[in-house]
């Protein structure tokens, strides 16, 4: 049986060969097959060194109607949300921000996410996707979307150029499949 709505998110996107190009081949494929196709990525600013705001911007030049980009962390190092700083945060969330190319929507790597972080979140009104809590500190304005959604479909980028969307699609959606966005979804939260 498949699903009338849909909420796809994919992590770890950055550009790498054979890892999130291929990734994105799989997703324009998902996008050829049905015309209501949309997806959220979570993306990683920095990876392996490498500033890859210039390549999520050809993404989004290209695929942008259909794609967002929400921020994955800043290097996706182990455990790096769980030790910054506030200020540490705020300096990387508003960094990554101000290149352009996200949504204000933050998924720490790994889910391993500490309060400052949460704080800086709420610094910078950027919403959290995590999979335990709803109101990650009572004392914030931070928004959140739980992984375990109802309408949810997650992977990583080296899931979904490894066959994953396929077989996915096969069992959770077809061409009447409403796809929605991430930061559509936090909009109709009051």
């Amino acid at each position: 049986m498949t699903m009338p709505n849909v909420i796809l998110d994919v992590d770890d996107f950055a550009e790498n060969p054979g890892n999130s190009t291929d990734c994105l081949e799989a997703l324009i494929e998902q996008k050829q097959k049905f015309f209501n196709f949309k997806v959220t990525l979570f993306g990683i600013p920095r990876f392996l060194g490498k500033d890859n705001s210039l390549f999520f911007h050809r993404v989004l030049e290209q695929y942008g109607d259909w794609i967002e980009i929400g921020l994955h962390g800043w290097e996706h190092t182990q455990n790096e949300c769980a030790n910054w700083t506030r200020k540490e945060a705020v300096e990387k969330i508003d960094r990554a921000y101000k290149m352009g190319c996200f949504v204000p929507g933050f998924k720490a790597p790994n889910f391993i996410i500490n309060e400052e972080t949460i704080y800086a979140l709420d610094y910078c009104g950027m919403w959290l996707a995590d999979h335990s809590v709803i109101n990650p500190i009572p004392q914030t304005r931070v928004r959140s979307y739980l992984i375990p959604h109802p309408w949810s479909v997650h992977c990583h980028s080296w899931e979904a150029h490894n066959g994953i969307l396929k077989t996915i699609e096969k069992k959770l959606w077809d061409q009447d499949t409403k796809f929605h966005f991430i930061s559509d979804v936090i909009k109709g939260q009051k």
